[in-house]
C-alpha cells in the first residue's frame, strides 16, 4: 500500500515533461447514457438552489438507509488518546516542535462500497471507482448512475451535493486526445460533458480537479497549451484562468476554496523546482512562506494558508504540514501525507502517517481558530487504510478499506 501512494505521488509530477496537449482534437467519444435502477426520483426537488441548510449535519443522519451504516464502531473518532505512533521517518523531528494537538469526537458513520477504488460521497449518496479506474459506479436513493471512461483512466471523482464530478484521461498529456469531464445532478441523473455544453473549455487529458461550492477547477490544454480553468456547475459556462509556459511549466494539486485557487507550478528540469501559488480574483500570488521548490500542495484560506513540503526526494509521499495560525506567524503541524489536503466546513483536512504498528492513518483538521485537531483515529485493525479525504460539502468524507481490504467510505459533519 505505501508503494502505491508513492507511485501516485510521483504520477503528480511525472507529468513535468508532459505539460502541454499535442493538438486540438475534437474526437470527443460520444456520451454513454446513465443507467438507472428505477424511474423513481426520491431525491429533493430539482431548484437551482438546493436547500443545504437542512442537511447540515447529514453525515450521521442523512446516510442511514440501504448500507451497512450500524457499524459505526469501525471508524472511531478520534476520541482514544492513547499512543499515537511514531509518525514516520520524515516527521519524526517534527513533533517536538509543532503545535498541540487535541482529539475531538465527531459522529462517523461507515457505508460499504462495491468496489475498492477512487471514493467519494455526498449525503446519501456514494461513488466509488473499480480498482482499474475504468469505471465509476454512482448510487443514491432510487437510483445508480455509470460512466466508463472512453480512454485511459479515472483520475478525478468529486461529490457535493447536488453535483457529482467524474475526470477521465491519459496519464499522459503529450500526445494524448482531450479528457472526459462528465458533471452529473444528482437530483435529476441527468449528466453533461465539459467542453459540450457550456461555454467552459474542454478538459486536458491528464491532470487535477478540485470542487468547491458549485465550481470546479480543472485543467485544460488544447493547442498546444496546458491551462487551469474554472467552471460554474449549473451552467457549465467558465474560462480559462492562467496558462503554463509551453514545455517548459506545468500545473497539479489543485485546490479550490472560498478564498482563491491554490496549485502547485513545475518545472522541466530533471529535478523539478516545485512552486505553490494561490490564485484569486486573476491575480497569481506565491506563497513565500513556504521552502523554495519543495512545495507541494497548498490550500488557500481567508487568513491562513495550509501547505506541504517534500524534502525528501525519494520519499515524495510523506511531507510536512505547515500553515499560519491566527497571529499570521507559521507553524509546523507536523508530518502529512502528500497529497491528502483538502478545504471542508471552514477547515483543512489531511492526512497524518501513523506509526510503525501496522495501524491506519490519523484524519487532523487545522483551522487557525481552533488549531490542530486529530478528528479521526483507527481503533484496532478494524481499518487497514485511508485514502485521501474528500468533502461532500456539509460532510467530510474517508475513503478506507476494511481489514479484509473491502472499499468503505465514512462520512461525518464537517462543521
Amino acid at each position: 500500500m505505501r508503494a502505491a501512494r508513492t507511485i501516485a505521488a510521483i504520477a503528480a509530477v511525472c507529468v513535468v515533461a508532459a505539460c502541454s496537449s499535442s493538438g486540438d482534437d475534437d474526437a470527443s467519444p460520444d456520451d454513454e447514457a446513465s443507467t438507472h435502477s428505477t424511474t423513481t426520483d426520491s431525491s429533493p426537488s430539482a431548484t437551482d438552489e438546493d436547500d443545504g441548510t437542512a442537511d447540515q449535519g447529514d453525515g450521521a443522519t442523512d446516510d442511514d438507509g440501504d448500507r451497512d451504516e450500524g457499524d459505526s464502531d469501525d471508524s472511531t473518532d478520534g476520541s482514544d488518546d492513547g499512543d499515537d505512533g511514531d509518525t514516520t521517518d520524515e516527521g519524526d523531528d517534527a513533533t517536538d516542535d509543532s503545535v498541540n494537538e487535541e482529539s475531538v469526537s465527531l459522529n462517523w458513520t461507515m457505508r460499504r462500497l462495491d468496489d475498492a477504488g477512487q471514493a467519494a460521497a455526498t449525503r446519501a449518496w456514494t461513488g466509488v471507482a473499480d480498482t482499474l479506474g475504468k469505471q465509476v459506479t454512482i448510487s443514491g436513493p432510487g437510483r445508480t448512475l455509470r460512466f466508463r471512461a472512453a480512454r485511459g483512466r479515472v483520475q478525478g471523482l468529486e461529490m457535493q451535493w447536488p453535483w457529482a464530478v467524474v475526470y477521465a484521461g491519459a496519464d499522459m498529456t503529450r500526445g494524448a486526445k482531450r479528457g472526459e469531464l462528465a458533471v452529473y445532478d444528482l437530483r435529476s441523473g441527468n449528466r453533461r460533458m465539459v467542453g459540450k455544453v457550456g461555454s467552459a473549455p474542454p478538459p486536458s487529458a491528464s491532470g487535477s480537479i478540485s470542487m468547491d461550492d458549485g465550481r470546479l477547477a480543472y485543467p485544460t490544454g488544447p493547442n498546444n497549451r496546458y491551462c487551469l480553468a474554472q467552471l460554474d456547475l449549473k451552467s457549465l459556462n467558465g474560462k480559462r484562468l492562467t496558462c503554463a509556459k509551453p514545455l517548459k511549466e506545468g500545473f497539479t494539486q489543485f485546490r479550490l476554496t472560498p478564498a482563491a485557487l491554490g496549485y502547485t507550478s513545475f518545472d522541466s528540469k530533471a529535478k523539478p523546482c516545485l512552486t505553490l501559488k494561490r490564485l484569486d480574483d486573476g491575480e497569481t500570488d506565491v506563497v513565500e512562506a513556504a521552502d523554495r521548490c519543495v512545495g507541494w500542495e497548498v490550500v488557500p484560506g481567508e487568513d491562513s494558508d495550509v501547505w506541504l513540503q517534500v524534502e525528501n526526494r525519494h520519499r515524495v509521499e510523506v511531507g510536512t504540514a505547515y500553515a499560519r495560525d491566527g497571529d499570521g506567524d507559521a507553524v509546523k503541524l507536523g508530518p502529512a501525507m502528500s497529497g491528502s489536503t483538502t478545504w471542508c466546513g471552514g477547515s483543512t483536512y489531511y492526512v497524518r502517517p501513523a506509526g510503525k504498528d501496522g495501524r491506519a492513518d490519523d484524519l487532523m483538521r487545522w483551522s487557525p481558530e481552533s488549531g490542530l485537531q486529530r478528528v479521526w483515529t483507527p481503533q484496532g485493525r478494524k481499518v487497514s487504510f485511508v485514502f485521501a479525504p474528500h468533502c461532500g460539502g456539509s460532510t467530510i468524507t474517508l475513503p478506507a478499506l476494511d481489514r479484509k481490504q473491502n472499499g468503505i467510505v465514512l462520512t461525518a459533519p464537517a462543521a
